[in-house]
């Protein structure tokens, strides 16, 4: 695994010398540095070498690197659908299958959230929120249960929070 820390902006002005290898891409996985946060593909480089760690088998090394940075946790959680996806491929094309699986799964999550009607509470009105309101609440929402499951990992020293154990 290599990994340049570069600005894109400036990668066409590092040398990199060639390297005979396997090229592969990391499949989509969604950024969860303060920069990106739930965007597509943009991912650093701490998060892009944690993901292919943990897609090569390498979830503790990959969990090492992520202790480091304090969205760390939020990246394993944000593309916990993904990595269950991937985990299953055994091949490139069942793997560029999986990712197409996701795709779609977020695209039908995206247009559920646009069409979902949200409670603002007393007092509030659509026109007060502007038109991106529902786009942005929905994904306010989206994001607040995954810092919920990070909380109740966190909680519970990493385990999984079972049904009885959150009663």
């Amino acid at each position: 695994i290599a990994v340049i820390d570069c600005s894109w902006a400036f990668f066409d002005q590092v040398r990199v010398k060639s390297v005979k290898a396997n090229e592969r891409l990391l499949p989509l996985c969604k950024a969860a540095n303060p920069v990106n946060y739930g965007k597509d593909i943009k991912l650093n480089c701490a998060e892009a070498f944690a993901g292919a760690l943990w897609l090569a088998g390498f979830k503790e090394a990959a969990e090492k690197v992520l202790d480091n940075f304090k969205y760390g946790p939020a990246f394993l959680a944000v593309n916990e659908f993904h990595f269950s996806e991937y985990d299953k491929c055994e091949t490139s094309d069942e793997m560029f299958k999986a990712q197409e699986r996701v795709k779609n799964a977020l695209e039908q999550e995206r247009e559920e959230n646009r069409n979902r009607e949200i409670d603002y509470g007393p007092g509030s009105s659509d026109e007060e929120e502007g038109e991106d309101s529902d786009d942005s609440e929905a994904e306010r929402a989206y994001y607040a249960e995954i810092n919920r499951k990070i909380a109740a990992k966190e909680k519970t020293g990493g385990e999984e929070e079972t049904e009885e154990g959150a009663q």
